[in-house]
């Protein structure tokens, strides 16, 4: 295939600009897998623009696919009609997550050395240095009038200019030679994005240097934040500026710095393969159009015979590859005493059994949790289904699980979650919450005693009925608004005391503002609750 190119900078094309067309080629060539080359106007398939010109191309011929890349705060005006966008945006609508910084460590080669095991011993022998040529960032201005009043500041940028300039290209060994001589560099954007991050926090990452950074309140998903000063308020630049104070009194707690990872886990989770992945989500036919990803709680190194299988279910369910995430970071046996005290201390489930809370739960609290934690760091909007490892289809309804879809995204503004696997058959037209004892309580008070259908009605085709607990948890399409309050909770409350289905039923009847309903119609079938499968969780031996 052929890509026409237009409206960027210049060194672009020729590739001596640190971001250039190289990323794009290799983004390419995952997404379409095949070779891509440079074309012109009249034999290209794929349009790749940016913002910078006000002439634009989409609209000249039927391209097969369209391209907007912004680096920038902004878009341009047409930016709905492309395929795709891809932006400092998480991901939604035709937006693709692709913060300025991930293309700027790909075009300049800097995963290799970024992500290296540092020894640094050196302490730089100069303070602070700026580098800025827009003198119109406000907050960045605001913060750097109250550092001066206390600390020299080196500007070698075009603004406050007070040292031989910086000419050199920041991704060059002058550029980050020079960098390397202080201790902290401003690192701070021009304007606050979601994730519009770009390059300024690397020239400090990659020169031993601490970046004092202040921009995306998304920052610290992508790097550590213990390797870089965050002014998360500009307003209380006086913290900041107080721990700069006693970095430089320190060496030892600046050589502790400068040597963390730059990465958490010292790993970019958002790559070229990922962001592929997200693009081919995005702008392939896939069957469940209306749901934007589908996860499964699995990995074939923990579980490979599950893994398996859930292969052949969602190959025979029309997914794609890149419409499914697996996500599993724990399993039983990675459990530790040291997480155990973490997240258990009253022991809850001790009322309803002898044995106390097993490993094998904790660990599907924290797998749940790391996958609600990727869609807040990658989503800001969508339907999202979420699996357990021991699913199996319900073949009397699952043909119909495309127009179910269909249904209830078109009632999303009224409902968190929704349960669409099989349990509690006799409990549908009951009262909506459980009436026995529970972990958390004996009994419940201020619930309504009714049942509850309050967004379809018994002519429906597809019926919900609201419900304070569980059915099971192994297959849930989930709203994002849901996900965003969940994985809050979820964060604010690490104390795992009960098992994860009373945990969240806890949830629902403590937070009646979140909106759980249940599908009149199962679509899949939890294995080990109906002897299909055997259940891992119920024990900690392998």
């Amino acid at each position: 295939m052929k890509v026409f190119v237009y409206g960027f900078w210049s060194g672009f094309i020729e590739k001596t600009n640190p971001i250039n067309i190289s990323f794009f080629i290799d983004l390419f060539k995952l997404i379409f897998n095949e070779e891509i080359e440079l074309g012109d106007y009249n034999n290209s398939d794929i349009l790749l623009e940016t913002i910078f010109e006000k002439k634009t191309f989409l609209f000249d011929k039927q391209w097969k696919y369209s391209f907007l890349f912004s680096g920038e705060s902004r878009l341009n005006e047409y930016y709905k009609h492309y395929s795709c966008v891809l932006y400092g945006e998480r991901n939604h609508e035709n937006i693709i997550n692709v913060p300025l910084f991930i293309p700027m460590i790909y075009c300049s080669n800097l995963m290799n050395k970024i992500t290296e095991i540092k020894n640094i011993k050196n302490i730089p022998s100069k303070n602070v240095c700026a580098i800025i040529s827009n003198p119109s960032g406000q907050e960045r201005n605001h913060f750097l009038n109250e550092l001066e009043k206390s600390i020299k500041i080196d500007y070698g940028g075009g603004y406050k200019t007070n040292i031989p300039k910086f000419e050199d290209s920041y991704n060059s060994e002058l550029f980050i030679k020079r960098v390397s001589e202080y201790k902290f560099i401003i690192s701070m954007e021009n304007s606050r994005g979601d994730t519009y991050i770009t390059e300024k926090i690397l020239h400090g990452l990659n020169t031993g240097t601490i970046p004092i950074y202040w921009g995306s309140s998304r920052v610290c998903d992508y790097f550590n934040s213990e390797r870089f000063l965050n002014v998360s308020n500009i307003n209380e630049s006086v913290n900041i500026i107080q721990k700069i104070h006693e970095i430089m009194n320190d060496d030892n707690k600046f050589l502790e710095i400068v040597n963390k990872p730059n990465f958490n886990n010292n790993k970019l989770e958002l790559d070229l393969n990922e962001i592929a992945n997200n693009i081919k989500n995005l702008i392939f036919q896939k069957k469940y159009k209306n749901i934007s990803q589908i996860f499964a709680i699995n990995s074939p190194e923990f579980e490979p015979d599950r893994y398996e299988r859930l292969n052949k279910l969602f190959t025979n369910l029309e997914f794609k590859e890149y419409n499914i995430k697996y996500i599993c970071p724990t399993y039983k046996q990675t459990i530790t005493d040291e997480i155990m005290n973490t997240h258990v201390k009253y022991n809850l489930v001790k009322r309803l059994r002898i044995n106390g809370i097993k490993k094998s739960e904790i660990s599907l609290f924290l797998n749940y949790k790391a996958v609600l934690k990727k869609i807040v760091e990658n989503y800001s909007d969508g339907l999202f289904i979420i699996f357990e490892s021991d699913i199996f289809i319900d073949e009397t309804t699952i043909q119909n699980l495309n127009e179910f879809i269909d249904t209830i995204y078109n009632k999303k503004e009224y409902w968190d979650l929704i349960h669409i696997g099989k349990g509690g058959e006799n409990e549908y037209f009951s009262k909506p919450y459980c009436d026995v004892m529970l972990p958390y309580r004996d009994k419940v008070f201020h619930l309504p005693e009714t049942y509850i259908e309050d967004i379809t009605t018994p002519n429906d085709k597809f019926r919900l009925v609201r419900k304070f607990h569980t059915r099971c948890t192994d297959s849930f399409i989930w709203n994002y608004k849901g996900i965003k309050k969940f994985y809050k909770y979820m964060c604010d409350n690490f104390l795992y005391d009960a098992p994860f289905d009373y945990y969240l039923t806890n949830f629902l009847e403590n937070n009646l503002d979140f909106k759980h309903y249940w599908s009149l119609d199962t679509f899949f079938i939890q294995g080990s609750n109906y002897g299909l499968d055997n259940s891992t969780i119920q024990s900690d031996i392998e």
